[in-house]
């Protein structure tokens, strides 16, 4: 894995009108989906997101991708703003960020065969035409791990992890150097999800590919991962490497997250101690003041509730967005967990 910076996200926000009081007044109310967001992320690696549904996880990916466009903030893509990018420059650049949808049925055309669906993106960006186009997409769909007489095919003849291979095949068409796999094996049995972990491994090592794995199952990212984000509310609470952070999460949140995961083996595994959080989770149309887990937190202070905490850095690459790290040594020091 290399230690240069393929994409850095500075301040990212994204903020969607809800309500309005007339007609052509202007809105009231606003989801603050991605509110004020920084993560980088190094060439080669696979950095896993992880958060509860609805947390702002896909609005995110989009938002890199400039599927929605932000109301604030910065992408740097391979050392470029790409934010600012327009036009030729914006298609160009676009051929280096491709994206793996969750449902691998509905991100697929189905009225278009398979061939079509793969050699769209030669059409588009006007690459391959012809004989040359059908046999780059012969090769695409050997790649991964299907026979090219599924190329006549429609998706519904398909099962879902075939889909998702063709998902993937069209993906790498023109040889990305970054790819986003959004939810992409949490709609497959579990059987299936190995099997499409092992073929985004592998072309990873084969392309030399950079992932943003995204998700809600937290033993996948757990096995995918180099780096892990914790994402809760429209912001990052915590980002440390995945074996440190399994092994000693700090943020409540987390801690919270990973004291959820089932046992196998209970008579074998250490005993843990739960973090219960109480409540639901706020609206992201009015979250708290000060701390967005204030409101569910066991061990809130009375500063969680006036002052937002920064995303520091309390150990080498453990970042943590927490005032339990900041402003009491004691519980600094202490396990939760």
């Amino acid at each position: 894995m290399e230690n240069e910076t393929i994409l850095e996200i500075n301040n990212i926000k994204k903020h969607f009108p809800i309500s309005k009081k007339g007609l052509f007044s202007k809105p009231t109310d606003y989801v603050k989906a991605v509110d004020g967001i920084n993560l980088s992320i190094k060439k080669g690696e696979t950095f896993g997101l992880v958060g509860e549904s609805g947390c702002g996880k896909s609005t995110l990916s989009r938002l890199i991708t400039r599927l929605i466009e932000p109301d604030e903030g910065e992408v740097i893509f391979d050392g470029q703003d790409f934010l600012k990018l327009k036009g030729k420059a914006l298609r160009k650049e676009r051929q280096k960020i491709q994206m793996v949808f969750q449902n691998p049925f509905e991100s697929l055309n189905p009225r278009m065969k398979i061939e079509d669906i793969i050699g769209a993106s030669f059409d588009i960006h006007r690459m391959e035409k012809g004989e040359e186009r059908r046999k780059k997409v012969e090769t695409l769909i050997e790649k991964v791990g299907l026979d090219s007489k599924f190329l006549s095919r429609y998706p519904h003849e398909l099962s879902g992890g075939q889909r998702q291979r063709i998902g993937i095949a069209r993906a790498i068409a023109l040889n990305p150097k970054f790819i986003i796999c959004d939810e992409s094996v949490s709609a497959l049995d579990v059987s299936v999800q190995s099997q499409i972990l092992n073929l985004l491994n592998d072309i990873q090592e084969e392309f030399n590919l950079t992932y943003l794995f995204i998700s809600h199952d937290l033993s996948v990212i757990k096995n995918v991962s180099h780096r892990i984000a914790v994402m809760y509310l429209g912001k990052i609470v915590e980002v440390a490497e995945a074996e440190e952070l399994y092994k000693d999460p700090k943020h409540p949140y987390t801690q919270a997250l990973l004291s959820s995961i089932p046992i196998p083996e209970p008579d074998t595994e250490y005993e843990k101690n739960p973090i219960e959080l109480k409540g639901d989770i706020p609206s992201p149309v009015n979250p708290p003041k000060g701390c967005n887990l204030c409101t569910r937190c066991p061990f809130v202070m009375p500063i969680c509730h006036e002052q937002e905490p920064e995303l520091d850095e309390i150990e080498k690459d453990h970042n943590v967005a927490c005032h339990l790290y900041s402003t009491n040594s004691e519980l600094k020091e202490s396990k939760v967990l």
